[in-house]
């Protein structure tokens, strides 16, 4: 019999709790992780910046966000790598968490995603980010 989950939504998506059922027994209960997506809005640029709102929603497992770090990154072009521009700490909203993230406007062609690292992601999720987007 496949794992049932606690929350019987059939989501592997996100991070669930699944026990086993075996001749009317369960087992214990084991933390799938999913990752942390984050998702963004607001694009608004003023006086050479640019701000950038991030959303978490963590409702599936009610873990606290506030005062952890989300990350702004760049890609370099030269090696392809992701490099931090900016970090922000998320704050408390209704419905989840947020952060406003800044940075200074650079010229065309930068290619930028909002990060969430591991440490702010666990104990219940894996890291995640958002569709990059170009300057």
């Amino acid at each position: 019999m496949p794992p049932q989950s606690e929350f019987a939504s059939g989501s592997l998506g996100l991070s669930e709790y699944f026990r086993a059922r075996w001749n009317d027994a369960l087992s214990a209960p084991v933390l799938a992780r999913g990752p942390l997506a984050p998702f963004v809005r607001n694009f608004v640029s003023r006086r050479g910046r640019v701000f950038i709102r991030v959303y978490v929603n963590t409702h599936s497992t009610g873990q606290k966000m506030a005062g952890k770090f989300v990350e702004l990154q760049r890609k370099n072009t030269a090696t392809g790598a992701w490099v931090v521009a900016h970090r922000a700490r998320l704050k408390r909203i209704v419905g989840g968490y947020s952060a406003t993230v800044s940075h200074s406007v650079r010229p065309r062609g930068v290619t930028f995603r909002a990060y969430i690292p591991v440490k702010t992601a666990r104990p219940c999720y894996d890291p995640g980010w958002t569709v990059s987007w170009t300057t």
